[in-house]
């Protein structure tokens, strides 16, 4: 789940299902932040950069972001005024929400997660939608939450979908290609077994397509090959064990399937320019200050 850092008065959250937040400049963590549920943010006001699964994502007043799957997202850089609305959904409640729903509106979105909303009635209604969330958020009793929250994201969804199809989104340009089928196959697949398999080859045998094109896949996508993708997330997630997981780095090597501690540091200096000790030692001293 994504951390958030709020401590914006008309933050609410219930992350059972779904969380609520009216976000700032200083709410979202600049570094990398893992994340296996829906998000949905409208920005409205300044701008912000983000980095998703290795792509570049721009925001600014009156632009929606909608994600249905990342690996992580990295906080870049965000303007001092920097607004925006957010919710989280995790990932089984957003998938029942949206049952039903024709296959070629979700893949419009999927095709453009950020888009600046022209329209001012769809910008309104999402707005609305949103602020339907913020104010159940705080009741105390969010036991209708499937009924109140998913309805309203489903809206949402439905929204998006008929006004930007309308608006000269071409049916074309919103359905999936292989590549991306691939590609959404190869994300899934990082996360459920990064832990152990750090090879090209595996992901590509379980993909039933040839490592190269694999690479052409992820080079499309995000610019880069696929062993780099591999190699990006593999530093995060190890990182993330060396700060919060409090196992010793013998014990992360052989849970990431390293043949030792010195295989490990030697693959977290190459890709981040410090041994292991260094960067709990920065991060230490970064979290004290």
């Amino acid at each position: 789940m994504m951390q958030h850092n709020s401590h914006n008065d008309t933050e609410q959250r219930d992350f059972n299902n779904f969380g609520y937040f009216d976000i700032g400049p200083d709410d979202i963590p600049s570094g990398q932040a893992e994340s296996n549920s829906f998000i949905v943010m409208l920005c409205t006001g300044g701008e912000g950069d983000f980095e998703v699964n290795m792509a570049n994502v721009h925001l600014e007043a009156g632009t929606r972001l909608i994600l249905g799957h990342a690996l992580y997202i990295k906080n870049v850089r965000l303007s001092p005024d920097f607004k925006a609305m957010m919710m989280i959904i995790n990932n089984p409640f957003a998938f029942d929400t949206l049952t039903g729903i024709p296959t070629e509106k979700l893949s419009l979105i999927a095709e453009n997660p950020a888009v600046k909303v022209e329209n001012r009635d769809e910008w309104q209604i999402l707005v609305n939608l949103m602020d339907n969330v913020r104010l159940y958020a705080r009741h105390p009793d969010r036991s209708a939450a499937r009924e109140i929250v998913g309805g309203n994201f489903r809206m949402m969804i439905c929204v998006i979908a008929e006004y930007e199809h309308s608006s000269g989104q071409e049916a074309g340009k919103a359905s999936y290609t292989m590549a991306d089928v691939y590609f959404k196959k190869f994300i899934d697949l990082l996360e459920e077994h990064i832990k152990t398999e750090h090879e090209v080859a595996f992901y590509a045998m379980k993909l039933n397509i040839t490592p190269k094109y694999l690479s052409e896949i992820t080079k499309q996508k995000t610019n880069h090959k696929a062993k780099e993708v591999i190699s990006h997330i593999l530093s995060i997630k190890l990182k993330r064990e060396m700060l919060y997981s409090g196992k010793s780095m013998k014990v992360i090597a052989y849970d990431y399937n390293f043949a030792d501690q010195s295989s490990l540091g030697k693959f977290f200096r190459k890709m981040n320019g410090i041994s292991p000790s260094t960067f709990k030692k920065q991060q230490g001293a970064a979290s004290l200050g």
